[in-house]
């Protein structure tokens, strides 16, 4: 809701011109956050990409028949890979690192040291062609550029999600971001005898053990993947702001369960805070007229 104090509107249109963003996306509080850190807000920064969205899964590639693989969990990342890239998760990590890249090249343009507040936005395109799915995958991502006061600057900006207030207190706390990340992972499983007759009508309710074990596999390696991928980028710690779950069939394989896992977050550094200078006592007026002697 927009202030109807003329004067708080007055101050709030005047910080947001500083910044460059008169009709900026940011609020007052977030801009006085970053002014609080040394950080100015630059402009928004988009990075987007169109990919074709290919219909393949785990079997298309044709690694392994479907019938020879046995009674457990393969996924699409190493020591547990077996059957195949997924097509489809070789299109998202294309899409999000072109983004990303797309984004930071447009930080490095206007001179920022990194982009904050960075919001991710997905969408899929499908159509018939000559008797086959043709589709696309459409991913944008878009934050806001900003940049210290300081003299100096890093060579790559960093990225996160995190609002200006979130960055503006980890910086006091001797924690800088370092990288925005996304981490999907796909798992499957072949539905053996047991499972089968888990999931038939007539059964009890109960637990189904092959979609249990997909989903708990699928999960703890998407969370492996993002700890690594945050060691890659140089840092010693990250913060998780979704996990999503996807369960599906794998269409060339009704025997199969498929899950799809996508880790997203934050990687984090520390640095070592300079000391703090002694706190400063309040100046008090003084209650007596010096030239008198008299209170007031």
């Amino acid at each position: 809701m927009p202030p109807t104090d003329p004067h708080i509107a007055r101050r709030l249109e005047t910080v947001r011109a500083r910044a460059g963003m008169r009709r900026g996306p940011l609020p007052l509080e977030e801009l006085v956050a970053l002014s609080g850190v040394g950080f100015d807000a630059l402009s928004e920064v988009v990075g987007a990409v169109s990919i074709t969205d290919a219909p393949g899964g785990f079997l298309s590639s044709g690694y392994i028949p479907s019938e020879k693989i046995p009674d457990r969990t393969y996924t699409s990342s190493p020591p547990n890979q077996r059957v195949g890239m997924p097509a489809t998760l070789t299109t998202r990590r294309t899409a999000f690192n072109r983004a990303m890249s797309r984004l930071q090249a447009e930080a490095q343009a206007l001179g920022a040291d990194g982009v904050i507040a960075i919001e991710v936005e997905k969408s899929h395109w499908h159509a018939q062609q000559a008797n086959a799915e043709f589709g696309t995958f459409n991913l944008v991502l878009h934050g806001i550029a900003v940049r210290g006061v300081g003299r100096r600057h890093p060579e790559t900006p960093f990225t996160t999600s995190m609002s200006g207030t979130q960055f503006a207190s980890c910086l006091r706390n001797g924690v800088v971001p370092v990288s925005f990340l996304q981490t999907p992972c796909m798992a499957i499983r072949h539905i053996d005898s047991v499972s089968a007759r888990q999931q038939r009508l007539t059964a009890d309710n109960g637990e189904i053990d092959a979609l249990t074990d997909v989903v708990s596999v699928c999960r703890r390696q998407a969370r492996a993947d993002f700890t690594a991928a945050a060691r890659r980028a140089g840092a010693d710690s990250a913060v998780i702001d979704s996990i999503t779950l996807q369960i599906h069939g794998e269409g060339r394989a009704p025997n199969h369960c498929t899950a799809e896992v996508v880790v997203t977050g934050t990687a984090l550094a520390h640095f070592k805070l300079p000391p703090h200078a002694p706190p400063s006592f309040l100046t008090i007026l003084p209650l007596t007229d010096p030239r008198s002697g008299a209170t007031e």
